[in-house]
């Protein structure tokens, strides 16, 4: 469909006297936070449905057997004889999942094998919401090629060729692939004999009717029952008592006629998802539960879930209906039809289940978006189908927004289920239940309607209060900007969407030309992109033609308003030079609530007044301050030492050296020689008080290199280079001049480490890791040592015979680049050290440090230099030293425990709550946590190579957690990109060695690419 922006615009000015239904799909605010404290609306609504179940007598509360509906409520009145358990899963609020109801009736109390009282722990079967796990057990494990292939190439009994002339009565399944199957809109019978309790024969042989009744009652032509040939294969092994197998099961349903040709209408079958099971299992060479425990039980850690009925241990949690588990259909083994609804599992397994998926823990995130999306309609204008959702669209009464449920229901037997997850919200909600009552299926269909009448409004409300918290307020170009401009922002839960009340853009009020650009008000900012590593959301800008609570024109379809113009349509259609007009991006902070917004078209960034941070404005070029510490604009700057610099300044006028974008000509003053520029050059870099580009992560002592200015040419080259290539880490922009002092160091360098006066010195050796942390930047690592850890080791080696290494400068420069070769030493066994450098403190080769490190007092064995040391030597001889690194291993646990631990001390508070120095210190025990991980990797992969590390599932599992441990730290380290946050690429490309999982492989990629363009043009 091709629309013109100038009809566009001609509907919207003609839209000023109604409003048309708004289509942009999703929430009208972010997700809400916080829905379990005392101030929640969400809890205050569960509060509600409790009550009203309490009322019902469920609970524990009297029983009213009066079989009339509680007061106003859904409920039917029998509900009391259906044990069920209900629990909450929130993606962004842990506690929810401690919002639970459970309620016990008559008969399970009753049941003398299973439990008399369920809680959250209590295993169900879970009947059809199985289904779910099968799909993402496909999608997990099945490619895009093999989702496409037919079941004619997979399962032989199918692969008969098909009678064109009988093609209403023969399934194409040479056109049914996996995909269609999962989708449940591949046409395929409903059941297979005798997978369910609609086959006619079935039904008279499990009541005793006779034949004649039978014919009697239904006018059914009679059967011969004993014919094995008039009769489905299954039909034989199950009047024997035996489970039906495969190949007699698909000999029965190969020849059934479709219900519907492959993609025409979705079709609900039970079938469908056995045969996807069975394919599943086919190509991939692993039974089903196999699947299911690898690839979701495992890695979600959902240790009461099972996909064949659980040992008589677990019993006495389960919900088991009368004296016998098997003939009270709890523990009867589902055979081939696992896949189709044979799971069993509890409240707290599920909620462990709903969170996986909403938050993307085993799929890629956009994997995972493309799941929760309709594949299909169905007749009911809000009734979709997914694969295997069914998808239920819920319309808000007081706004008119409508809000997707993804949903799973289960029916099976004497057990009813409902899984329900809301995207928009990163919420859901699970209902178990058993018993023998006929209204079982219904009290749980109910249960359902209570909870989301309840519970949806209240996580809008919530939503909007905490937008209101969050991103409301007035927002304005910092005084010294010289802009007159601002925002105020409102929200209320009675609109979708946050409320542009007023917007001045240097000095013109925006309102007055929106209506014709984008129809009446009010102005709405709706979600649009949320980016949590990077602590930003993007909101796009709609008017009123958007509002949800208008109606469309009567009767008409094509020319209706909300068809020619809908948000979907019209939206990011007017840009300024390329940047959308709608588009808003706000800066958030660990807390939620936005410092500023950025408006790229208008190229300006605006200070939240309430809340100002001037990270972000003074980054972007707005003089502002607010959180206590100035931040810098990085520019690229020409570097003319030709020039009269300005001498070096101290305070204030030192810390604002660095944001200017010219260079800076002194019209009068003292001149001064080349190494006080250098010096000043430097210092001005120093001050730099965001520890995102914090030089001081390089190492303490760079604070005292200025004082080594002026004696060693190597070094004040290096300097200059390094100082001159520093704008370039903010703004990758790479200058001739910065080119031009990075080659010259190369040359001062070169002729340094051929003098043997300095050779072996320590400004030389200061000066080439310089030179290295240049080449990172501007990638250019090949231009003089090969390998860093190789010059490293070389110059590190001479310096145990030098004289002139006894200072804090010297010792701290050794043991900060002696950390480095060792970690690089662990791949590359050309480096070789002496071991006198991590000698006794009695011998030192180089003097230790006279003040402590900063962490001194949590003392880490394994970071130990000798410690790391050890580990070099173990890469050398892997399985010599097996015992040394198990040893070394078990005291990695206790090493990983306690960093952890006081990485948690400072994670648990927001980012920019943190003072400078607590910012760094988090830096720093960031990197010594990584380092730990990166061992332990190590040692894992060692142990379970030689198998020499007891139990191998143990160590698997030891290895995942590692690896993940890797992408939720190199998440967090993020905000520090990219000095802060420099050592992360490391430890993830050791993470992609260690697993061979497809997610987690496909998540690391995803942060390594985030981290690598920080520096695009390195390699």
């Amino acid at each position: 469909m091709h629309l013109s922006l100038r009809h566009v615009y001609a509907l919207v000015a003609a839209q000023s006297l109604a409003g048309v239904l708004g289509d942009f799909s999703g929430p009208g605010f972010p997700a809400p936070k916080d829905l379990t404290s005392d101030q929640s609306l969400v809890g205050a609504a569960w509060k509600s449905v409790t009550a009203t179940l309490e009322a019902a007598g469920l609970g524990g509360g009297s029983i009213n057997n009066s079989g009339n509906r509680p007061n106003g409520s859904l409920i039917p009145g029998d509900v009391q004889n259906t044990t069920f358990s209900i629990g909450l899963i929130s993606l962004h609020d842990p506690d929810a999942a401690s919002l639970q109801f459970h309620h016990t009736s008559p008969e399970i109390a009753a049941s003398t094998q299973g439990t008399k009282k369920v809680d959250g722990n209590s295993i169900y079967r879970i009947a059809s919401i199985t289904k779910v796990f099968t799909v993402l057990a496909g999608l997990l494990t099945l490619s895009d090629a093999e989702w496409e292939r037919p079941l004619s190439d997979i399962l032989a009994p199918l692969s008969a060729g098909r009678d064109i002339r009988d093609s209403v009565l023969s399934t194409p399944w040479d056109k049914v692939t996996m995909r269609v199957l999962a989708a449940q809109i591949g046409g395929v019978p409903r059941d297979g004999f005798p997978g369910g309790l609609g086959e006619i024969a079935l039904q008279m042989v499990l009541t005793n009717m006779t034949e004649a009744e039978l014919m009697a009652q239904s006018g059914l032509p009679a059967g011969n029952m004993t014919d094995p040939l008039s009769n489905p294969p299954c039909l034989v092994y199950l009047l024997r008592g035996e489970a039906c197998p495969e190949t007699a099961y698909l000999e029965g349903v190969a020849n059934r006629a479709p219900t519907f040709l492959p993609w025409t209408t979705p079709g609900y079958t039970n079938n469908g998802f056995t045969l996807l099971g069975l394919a599943m299992a086919n190509v991939t060479g692993q039974t089903i539960g196999r699947l299911y425990q690898d690839n979701i039980l495992a890695p979600l850690d959902m240790k009461s879930t099972f996909s064949d009925p659980p040992p008589t241990a677990e019993y006495p949690r389960s919900v088991i209906i009368g004296d016998d588990a098997v003939a009270g259909g709890f523990a009867v083994a589902n055979g081939i039809f696992v896949s189709s609804g044979g799971v069993f599992s509890t409240t707290r397994d599920l909620a462990r289940f709903g969170t996986g998926i909403l938050n993307s823990t085993l799929l890629a995130p956009a994997q995972t978006r493309r799941w929760l999306k309709p594949v299909s309609h169905t007749a009911r204008l809000q009734y979709a189908v997914g694969a295997p959702w069914e998808i239920v669209r819920y319309v808000s009464p007081a706004t008119g927004k409508a809000t997707d449920l993804y949903t799973k229901s289960g029916d099976s037997g004497s057990y009813s289920s409902w899984l329900v997850l809301l995207p928009d919200y990163g919420f859901g909600f699970s209902i178990l239940s058993a018993g023998s009552a006929r209204s079982r299926f219904r009290v749980v269909a109910a249960l359902a309607d209570t909870i989301t009448h309840a519970l949806v409004p209240a996580l809008e409300a919530q939503a909007a209060a905490e937008a209101a918290r969050n991103l409301a307020g007035v927002y304005r170009a910092a005084s010294g900007s010289g802009l007159n401009s601002s925002l105020v922002l409102t929200a209320a839960d009675a609109t979708p969407g946050v409320v542009v009340s007023s917007w001045v853009s240097n000095g013109t009020d925006v309102l007055a030309y929106l209506p014709a650009l984008v129809g009446p008000g009010p102005y709405r900012l709706l979600p649009s992109v949320v980016d949590s590593v990077g602590g930003q959301i993007a909101l796009r800008l709609v008017g009123a033609a958007d509002a949800t609570s208008a109606q469309e024109t009567p009767g008409a379809l094509f020319s209706a308003p909300g068809m020619l113009i809908a948000d979907w349509l019209v939206v990011d259609a007017s840009t300024y030079y390329g940047a959308g007009l709608s588009l808003f991006v706000f800066d958030v902070g660990r807390d939620g609530r936005a410092t500023v917004v950025t408006l790229p078209a208008y190229r300006v960034t605006l200070c939240d007044q309430l809340t100002p941070s001037c990270s972000r404005c003074a980054r972007l070029g707005i003089h502002c301050t607010g959180s206590g510490e100035r931040r810098y604009k990085f520019v690229a700057r020409p570097d003319n030492h030709s020039s009269q610099r300005a001498p070096p300044t101290t305070g204030a006028h030192a810390e604002s050296s660095i944001a200017s974008s010219t260079t800076q000509l002194v019209p009068t003053g003292a001149p001064s020689n080349q190494a006080t520029l250098d010096a000043s050059s430097f210092l001005s870099a120093l001050q730099v008080t965001d520890v995102r580009f914090d030089l001081r992560i390089y190492g303490p002592f760079f604070t005292e290199i200025p004082r080594r200015l002026g004696r060693n040419e190597a070094l004040d080259a290096s300097v200059r280079a390094l100082t001159t290539a520093f704008p370039s880490v903010h703004t990758h922009q790479h200058t001739p001049d910065m080119y031009k002092t990075y080659g010259e160091a190369l040359r001062h360098l070169r002729a340094s480490l051929g003098d043997p006066a300095t050779a072996a010195s320590v400004e030389t050796l200061c000066a080439v890791y310089l030179i290295m942390i240049c080449q990172g930047w501007i990638g250019r690592g090949a231009d003089f040592f090969p390998s860093h850890g190789e010059a490293m080791a070389y110059m590190l080696n001479a310096a145990t015979a030098s004289r002139h290494w006894q200072g804090d400068f010297e010792a701290e420069i050794a043991n900060t680049l002696l950390v480095l070769t060792l970690l690089e030493s662990f791949g590359n066994h050309k480096i070789k050290l002496d071991p006198r450098l991590w000698a006794a403190e009695d011998t030192p080769a180089v003097a230790r440090p006279s003040r402590p490190p900063a962490d001194e007092a949590h003392h880490i064995e394994c970071l130990q230099v000798s410690s790391l040391a050890a580990v070099s030597g173990f890469t050398r001889d892997v399985q010599g030293s097996l015992p040394a690194i198990r040893s070394t291993y078990e005291v990695l646990q206790t090493d990983l425990a306690k960093m952890k631990a006081l990485l948690s001390e400072v994670s648990t508070t927001a980012a920019s709550d943190l003072t400078l120095s607590e910012r760094r210190i988090h830096v720093r025990r960031q990197t010594g946590y990584g380092t730990l991980l990166l061992l332990g990797m190590m040692a894992n992969w060692a142990l379970g190579v030689y198998g020499v590390g007891g139990n191998p599932l143990a160590l698997e599992l030891e290895r995942t957690m590692l690896v993940d441990e890797v992408v939720e730290l190199a998440r967090q380290a993020s905000q520090y990109r990219p000095l802060g946050s420099s050592a992360m690429p490391g430890f993830i490309m050791a993470a992609k060695i260690t697993t061979d999982d497809a997610v987690r492989l496909g998540q690391l990629e995803e942060l390594l690419a985030l981290y690598q363009s920080d520096f695009p043009s390195s390699k």
